[in-house]
């Protein structure tokens, strides 16, 4: 509906910017458009015995005629002529208001488009992809209503149309910042905030302030949020948020100072300051120590639980590295879109600095956790109507916080255990993130212990620990459930980005394209740690980049690197078997898969034979990198056999919940290694096929290699965690 509303309304201005050509008589190449008009309106065109045009009236009760007023018709027998000035202005007019109409009803179809999406979904709602591109449609043709310098509203179109650049602002900010944060951490829309009309759109929220009264915490949290969000705003957007404060709050101080290193180049470089990471916790502190029961519009509890975390991840930059979420890893990298990849501060920084910021995350985290029916309330005052499911995320958010404060700065760990043995809080937690805590914390809390458990309880909940390192050289272990990133490899933000998320620049080219015509994509799922996404253009659903990879060497790809590729295919659906509702289901599907994953492993274990074992001493390139490969490629061999011994049970099998647990957890572990040996694999593939020894310098498969550094000695790493638990527990 887009596409053919942007290709009706293009056709609709070309008229109405050309009609007039009729008062110079100029000819050019929009003289079609002119004679369509003509016709349509059923004026007739002569020419007089000099030469002159003449245009005559065929219907003088048409509707448009109406608009010419009846002096300006001078009936001759049964023709009428027009006069040529009359007639322009009557068909601007006409065509003008016709377009506003139709756009009008456009812009209501596109609003009951998104609320059938909405209305579909049960309790807490995700944002989805298409909901996100309706309200930037929406945003997009309102937009064009209001500055179009060739239309002209009426001032009860203009108040509708105001409404839904509103309506649209306030949704998208709700998709973007949605109550449950993993939901958002899809390589469509990650790429969609990247877009030009993503940033008009979360800039218009600016718009919406009214600078003659006074930003209530809601807005200013709403504001923070953008900004931290986007980092792209402009110097107008600042100022119309500093006009609103009446005197020099903390909120004004800071907005004050971004909107000055705005003026010097950029925004986001105010944060590799110490004093202005404190400047955004004072400020943060005294929101959250504000009489929320008696302030209008508080700030809600889901923009609060978004400014602490990065208010965390902020004060952990100045570490050597840093551990957070992927999520808000992937909120940093929007903050830093287009950025160079440096260290936010030469130096690193000690403790002290950061003390009271170290206070009040704990203290703030802690309030929220014991007064559960205080929490519940606020929840319920913010709008949420799913009160309590949305206590238990949040609940599971304030723990995240409070592990990731731990393994940072190696505080709060007798906090997290306390918390964590306190039934009436921990009872709100996942079963799946509890476990792997509780295992390590009734044993002592050293990092040693704590930060593999941390990982493993992440990665259950679908938001893994990235562990980030401005280093060159991370010499730390690496649990197997995180994923590190050392950021000096990277140039820029989207190269980090493109990292997390293969398939973002195909993501990038869809939108392009359907932001342009309006056809619909469909809704990717791409994960760093499980792409569920195996592109098209492939039958065997090889992804879209190793085609283009292994096409620059001039040949399509070999049946080896298909083989690779059909078995993350199936371990893909082995994955989702577990969603399956009924156990007969369970196994029938488990039996269909186990004929498949038979035959690709086999398949798998003779391209080894072929290609790997053979190839022992014969990598150049960094010396590391055979042996951390050989590791993982050990380790998910080793997987791939626990996987094939689990996919043998039967209905009447008495461990069958076991049994479908461990396929679904051996599944997701080996979507961990694919990062790594997915390129690596294929590459290699590709040149032993060719009779050439391999070069991880030489080739695009070096990206996937510098992965694998990053993702050093998972197989060992697993090995050696497990001999320090046995070492905490005595």
């Amino acid at each position: 509906m887009f596409y053919f509303w942007s290709l009706w309304r293009d056709e609709i201005i070309c008229i109405i910017d050309n009609v007039q050509c009729l008062e110079k008589q100029e000819a050019n190449e929009y003289t079609s458009y002119v004679e369509f008009c003509l016709n349509y309106m059923g004026v007739l065109k002569l020419y007089n015995s000099k030469a002159e045009p003449i245009y005559l009236l065929l219907n003088p009760e048409a509707e448009w005629a109406r608009n010419i007023g009846d002096g300006s018709f001078r009936r001759n027998g049964k023709l009428v002529p027009l006069e040529l000035r009359h007639f322009v202005v009557a068909a601007k007019k006409y065509w003008g208001s016709e377009l506003v109409s139709v756009t009008i009803k456009v812009l209501h179809c596109l609003d009951a488009l998104y609320k059938l999406r909405s209305s579909v979904s049960v309790g807490i709602s995700k944002p989805e992809y298409s909901q996100c591109r309706v309200l930037i449609h929406i945003y997009e043709v309102a937009e064009f209503l209001l500055t179009s310098k060739s239309l002209i509203c009426h001032h009860s179109d203009k108040q509708v149309i105001w409404n839904f650049i509103r309506d649209s602002t306030l949704r998208y900010l709700s998709c973007v910042f949605p109550l449950d944060w993993r939901s958002s951490l899809r390589a469509n829309i990650v790429s969609l905030r990247g877009s030009k009309a993503s940033s008009r759109l979360l800039r218009q929220a600016f718009e919406l302030v009214n600078p003659k009264k006074k930003l209530t915490y809601g807005q200013i949290g709403q504001l923070t949020m953008i900004i931290l969000g986007s980092g792209k705003l402009d110097s107008p957007s600042y100022l119309k948020v500093l006009e609103c404060f009446q005197e020099d709050t903390p909120w004004k101080i800071l907005f004050d100072c971004l909107h000055q290193e705005k003026g010097r180049g950029s925004s986001r470089n105010v944060f590799s300051e110490v004093s202005a990471v404190q400047k955004f916790h004072e400020a943060l502190a005294e929101t959250f120590n504000a009489n929320w029961r008696k302030e209008v519009d508080y700030i809600s509890p889901s923009c609060f639980l978004y400014l602490l975390e990065r208010l965390l991840i902020l004060s952990s930059s100045f570490r050597p590295h840093m551990f957070t979420t992927e999520s808000g890893f992937v909120e940093w990298l929007m903050f830093h879109e287009g950025d160079t990849m440096v260290r936010p501060n030469s130096v690193p920084y000690p403790v002290e600095p950061f003390e009271l910021i170290l206070e009040f995350i704990p203290y703030a985290i802690q309030l929220l956790l014991r007064n559960r029916s205080d929490t519940v309330e606020w929840i319920g005052k913010s709008g949420v109507t799913e009160r309590e499911q949305y206590h238990r995320l949040l609940v599971l958010k304030l723990f995240m916080l409070l592990s990731l404060l731990h393994i940072n700065f190696s505080v709060c760990g007798d906090l997290l255990c306390k918390l964590l043995s306190t039934k009436y809080i921990s009872d709100y937690l996942p079963r799946e993130f509890f476990n792997p805590l509780w295992r390590a914390f009734k044993h002592g809390n050293e990092l040693e212990i704590t930060v593999p458990a941390i990982a493993e309880a992440f990665r259950r909940v679908n938001d893994p620990l990235v562990i980030i390192s401005w280093e060159r050289d991370f010499s730390n272990p690496v649990p197997r459930d995180a994923l590190c990133v050392e950021i000096t490899k990277y140039r820029t933000s989207e190269d980090v980005l493109r990292f997390l998320f293969p398939d973002i620049a195909k993501a990038r080219k869809h939108q392009g394209d359907a932001l342009k015509d309006g056809a619909e994509n469909s809704s990717s799922n791409v994960r760093p740690s499980s792409s569920n996404d195996l592109g098209e253009n492939s039958e065997m659903g090889v992804s879209s980049d190793i085609v283009e990879e292994t096409s620059s060497i001039g040949e399509s790809p070999s049946e080896n690197i298909k083989t690779v590729m059909e078995l993350w295919k199936v371990v893909d659906m082995l994955e989702s078997v577990g969603k399956v509702e009924d156990q007969p289901g369970i196994v029938s599907s488990a039996k269909a898969l186990k004929v498949d994953f038979d035959k690709c492993l086999s398949e798998f274990y003779q391209a080894l034979n072929e290609h790997i074992w053979e190839a022992k001493g014969n990598f150049s390139g960094e010396e590391a990198l055979p042996d951390t490969f050989r590791q993982n490629l050990s380790g998910m061999l080793d997987d791939l056999r626990q996987l094939h011994a689990a996919l043998s049970f039967s209905l009447s099998d008495r461990k069958l919940e076991d049994k479908i647990s461990a396929i679904v957890e051996i599944s997701r572990r080996l979507q961990l290694r694919r990062p790594m040996l997915e390129h690596f694999l294929c590459h290699m593939f590709q040149e032993r096929s060719n009779g050439a020894e391999v070069n991880p310098e030489d080739s695009r498969a070096s990206t996937a290699t510098r992965k694998g550094i990053e993702n050093k000695n998972q197989g060992n790493n697993k090995s050696k965690a497990k001999k320090k638990s046995k070492r905490g527990r005595k």
